[in-house]
């Protein structure tokens, strides 16, 4: 998989693919054009099936004869229903593994493109975030992934959330945060919340997300949150056992909380080695999204 690091290129997976068909006239028996108009003298003209004709027979064989095509289109149309094309919109490359990794063991039949802008990520830093033009920026995303066919789009960064929030109110299909699905399960749980994350400009708008969620909901959650300093520079650094080391360890600090969330779909390849130090349960972004993706095009 190759994407550049600025300006945004969009990857197909292997394996996916359209649906398309054309239609055409068939044959008269025998092989032979049905030919219309006067017969010859002394011929005996002899009935084409496939011209309309007047009678409740000739009205029956014609049903007949396109039944096969009809559910042939069903069968296209409900194959393509149980396999929704999401966009899949990355501001790192750190995120775009996790994700379609999530996918193949959660939702394998879902087609999957991946739209990576690699200067989201490093203009935020120097702009502060959800500038005017950033989100005019995002919603020309949405519109390029709805163009192309997208069926939902799933942003995969938590820090602009502001800028997500154009893109849904412009879009009609189905249009997620990485971390809302996550945030709506941590509210069915309740209790006390750790919640992990490891890029430090996302931390005040998840803390505001999460407040506004509470506040629709009428709960409340000892939500603790917590940046895992130098785990995304180890990542970033081709570090990945670091970047899960230093994930596990600050969630063991936790370890008396009803719930774990690991906060963003980069720190999701950590799971397995959080759960090793920890018995409460781990909730990861990428799974909670596809949960909730599921239900939406259900």
């Amino acid at each position: 998989m190759s994407c550049k690091t600025d300006g945004f290129a969009v990857v197909h997976p292997a394996g996916a693919g359209s649906i398309g068909g054309k239609t055409a006239r068939l044959p008269a028996p025998g092989g032979r054009a049905a030919v219309h108009g006067t017969p010859q003298r002394g011929a005996t003209r002899r009935p084409d099936p496939y011209e309309l004709q007047s009678g409740v027979g000739a009205v029956r064989r014609r049903r007949s004869s396109q039944a096969p095509a009809r559910a042939a289109v069903s069968r296209m149309d409900a194959a393509v229903n149980d396999s929704p094309k999401i966009y899949l919109v990355h501001a790192q490359r750190v995120s775009m593994d996790p994700i379609e990794a999530s996918f193949r063991a959660c939702w394998p039949q879902a087609r999957l493109a991946h739209l990576l802008e690699g200067s989201l990520y490093s203009d935020s830093l120097v702009d502060g975030g959800a500038t005017d033009a950033m989100i005019e920026r995002f919603r020309a995303l949405g519109r390029y992934c709805v163009g192309a066919g997208a069926d939902a789009i799933l942003f995969t960064c938590s820090a602009f959330g502001r800028a997500i929030d154009a893109v849904k109110q412009d879009q009609r299909i189905p249009v997620l945060k990485p971390n809302e699905a996550l945030y709506d399960e941590l509210m069915a749980r309740r209790g006390r919340i750790a919640l992990l994350a490891t890029f430090a400009p996302t931390l005040p708008a998840m803390m505001a997300e999460i407040d506004e969620r509470m506040q629709a909901a009428g709960v409340r959650l000892q939500v603790d949150l917590h940046l895992v300093e130098g785990a995304l520079d180890a990542l970033l650094e081709n570090h990945p056992q670091e970047h899960h080391r230093l994930i596990a360890e600050a969630a063991a600090a936790f370890a008396d909380h009803d719930a774990i969330a690991l906060g963003q779909i980069s720190m999701a390849p950590a799971l397995e080695l959080v759960q090793a130090r920890v018995r409460a349960p781990i909730l990861t972004t990428p799974e909670s999204a596809i949960r909730k993706l599921k239900a939406l095009l259900a």
